[in-house]
C-alpha cells in the first residue's frame, strides 16, 4: 500500500547518504502504515469491544494521518540535511546563513507532524494491549520493527552534526564571520534538541520501557462528568500526551508540570503533580510498579482554576493525614 506522499530523490553525488536514506524512509513509512492498518483490521475481530474502541478512537483513519505526518516530517529533515550538506562543502556565511533560515523554517513543521505521530503510534499500540489484545499476534512487534527502521541512520547523521558544530564553534571565536556561525549554532542546537525527543519516542516504541495506566477517583469522575464534551476531548489528549513524555523525555514532562511537595513529619516523603490545562488544573500522582512494567497514572480531581488551591490542600489532607 502506498502512502498519499513520497520523498523524492537526490543526485547520487550527494557526499551524505541522503538517497539511500530517502528510499529507505519511504519504504519504512509504507510498512508503518501497512502494518498498522492489518493491526485495526485483524485485532478489531477479538471482540465487539475492541471494534468499537478502534472505530471510537479512529484508529485506521489516525493511522493514514500518522503516515502522511511521516512523510512531511522527512521531508522537512530532508529540507535541512541539503543545506547542512552543503555547509560541510563550502564554510561560508552565506551556506550557513541559509542553512539556518531554513533550520528556523523546518522546525515549526517537525514539531507539529511529530505531535501527531506520536499520538497516533502511541493510542495504537495502547489499544493492542487492552481492548484489541490478541495473543500470539506477530503484528505489534512487525509494527515496532518498521519504526525502528526510522533512527537507523542516526549513526551515520548525528557524528557529522557534532563535528560540524564544533568546526563552527571553533569560528566563532573568529569575529569576522559576523552573526552566521552563530544563528547557525544555535538553530543546530534547537534541531538536537527535536530530534532527541524524536529519537527517544521512536525508542519507547521500540522498546516500551513501561506501560502507562490511567486510573480515575470517584472524585474526579464527577468533576469529569461536570465538564463539556468540547472540554473533556482537549483535556483528554492534553492529559495524555503530556503523560507519555514520562516514557522518554521526563524533562518535557516537569516542564508542562507543577510538582507539588506536602510537608509531612518522620521523613515520609511524598509527591503529586498539578498540570493547568486552560482554566483547568488536574491534581494527580504517579506510581511506578517495575514489577509489572507500570507506570499508573491516578487522577484525583478535575477543578476550575479558582478552586485549586481548596483541592490541593483538601487532597494533601486525605492523601498524607497520618504524616500532617
Amino acid at each position: 500500500m502506498k502512502t498519499t506522499g513520497t520523498l523524492d530523490s537526490l543526485p547520487d553525488s550527494s557526499p551524505l547518504p541522503l538517497e539511500a536514506w530517502c528510499a529507505d524512509m519511504q519504504t519504512a513509512v509504507e510498512d508503518i502504515q501497512r502494518i498498522g492498518l492489518e493491526i485495526v483490521e485483524k485485532h478489531s475481530g477479538v471482540s465487539e469491544k475492541a471494534a468499537e474502541n478502534a472505530a471510537g478512537w479512529k484508529l485506521a483513519e489516525r493511522q493514514r494521518e500518522e503516515c502522511d505526518a511521516l512523510i512531511r516530517l522527512f521531508k522537512s529533515i530532508r529540507e535541512i540535511m541539503i543545506v547542512l550538506d552543503t555547509v560541510f562543502q563550502f564554510m561560508r556565511s552565506d551556506t550557513m546563513s541559509i542553512a539556518a533560515n531554513t533550520i528556523d523554517m523546518q522546525l515549526p513543521v517537525i514539531e507539529q507532524a511529530f505531535l501527531k505521530i506520536r499520538h497516533a503510534a502511541l493510542d495504537l499500540l495502547r489499544w493492542t494491549l487492552r481492548a484489541g489484545r490478541m495473543e500470539g499476534s506477530p503484528l505489534p512487534d512487525e509494527y515496532r520493527a518498521a519504526y525502528s527502521r526510522l533512527i537507523s541512520y542516526a549513526p551515520v547523521f548525528r557524528p557529522r552534526l557534532e563535528k560540524l558544530q564544533n568546526q563552527l564553534l571553533n569560528l566563532s571565536k573568529n569575529s569576522a564571520r559576523g552573526s552566521a556561525v552563530h544563528d547557525l549554532l544555535s538553530a543546530i542546537t534547537r534541531y538536537n534538541g527535536v530530534m532527541d525527543t524524536a529519537r527517544g519516542f521512536v525508542q519507547a516504541i521500540i522498546d516500551p520501557p513501561l506501560e502507562l495506566t490511567f486510573q480515575e477517583t470517584n472524585l474526579f469522575l464527577e468533576d469529569w462528568e461536570k465538564t463539556g464534551e468540547p472540554e473533556r476531548m482537549q483535556l483528554a489528549t492534553e492529559l495524555n500526551d503530556c503523560c507519555q513524555f514520562m516514557l522518554y523525555e521526563e524533562r518535557e514532562f516537569l516542564r508542562r508540570v507543577e510538582q507539588i511537595k506536602p510537608e509531612l513529619s518522620g521523613g515520609f516523603e511524598a509527591s503529586m503533580y498539578s498540570m493547568p490545562i486552560n482554566h483547568f488544573r488536574v491534581l494527580f500522582t504517579v506510581d511506578e510498579d517495575p514489577v509489572f512494567r507500570q507506570l499508573t497514572v491516578t487522577l484525583y480531581r478535575l477543578v476550575p482554576e479558582t478552586e485549586f488551591d481548596a483541592a490541593r490542600q483538601s487532597l494533601i489532607e486525605t492523601l498524607y493525614r497520618e504524616w500532617i
